[in-house]
């Protein structure tokens, strides 16, 4: 069996998460992660499949996990800030971002001088007993 999920705990910039971007680029990752949790979703369950697998009775469990690092105003930037701009208005109708913050990510996402790591995807795969 082999599945795969994300984990968003890995987003944060790679400059000081305490200056304004960095702290913007948290926001996003919270909001993202509130987001999906009401509709029960979970950010980080990417991280639980190797306990999920080794619950389920599979054997020889092996995981790895991948992320990357990502600069704004990047092709994959900007897929990010396309697919942000489709949920954008559910953040800001369930008060998780107000406008001026998301319009300071869609201005981040642009950013060539912002680079950040993306979430991580977790790959686990196992054998039944």
């Amino acid at each position: 069996m082999l599945a795969e999920d994300a984990d968003n705990t890995s987003e944060a910039p790679l400059g000081d998460a305490q200056e304004r971007e960095g702290q913007l680029l948290l926001q996003y990752r919270e909001a993202v992660r509130a987001l999906l949790a009401a509709s029960g979703g979970d950010s980080r369950y990417g991280r639980r499949l190797y306990t999920e697998m080794l619950a389920h009775g599979l054997s020889e469990v092996q995981v790895e996990g991948r992320l990357q690092i990502l600069n704004g105003g990047s092709p994959l930037a900007e897929f990010w800030r396309l697919t942000f701009t489709q949920f954008r208005e559910r953040m800001l109708d369930a008060g998780l971002l107000s406008e001026r913050q998301a319009d300071d990510i869609c201005q981040l996402f642009a950013n060539s001088g912002f680079a950040f790591t993306t979430f991580t995807v977790w790959a686990a795969w196992g054998k039944r007993a």
